[in-house]
């Protein structure tokens, strides 16, 4: 009984964990049936879903981009001044 009202009593705020959670690691079949049921009724939740996959996206492209040598440079002075 109690998976059963974890799904269909999920507040925002506990649905915006998951999603963020599912990021990260698999979600449980509890939580992604939840995660489910609640997202058919709540747009903001859908619109964080959509954000949290283009920050995704974003991330990933920003990771296949080789940062220039004069840039890295820069911050390796900032970073040894910092620590002096």
């Amino acid at each position: 009984m109690n998976a059963v009202w974890k799904i269909l009593t999920l507040p925002c705020e506990e649905a915006s964990r998951i999603m963020s959670d599912g990021m990260d690691r698999a979600l449980t079949n509890v939580e992604r049936i939840a995660l489910r049921a609640h997202l058919i009724s709540c747009r903001s939740c859908k619109r964080f879903r959509k954000q949290l996959f283009v920050i995704e996206a974003a991330a990933k492209a920003a990771a296949d981009e080789k940062m220039p040598e004069d840039s890295r440079e820069r911050i390796r002075a900032n970073i040894d001044d910092e620590r002096s």
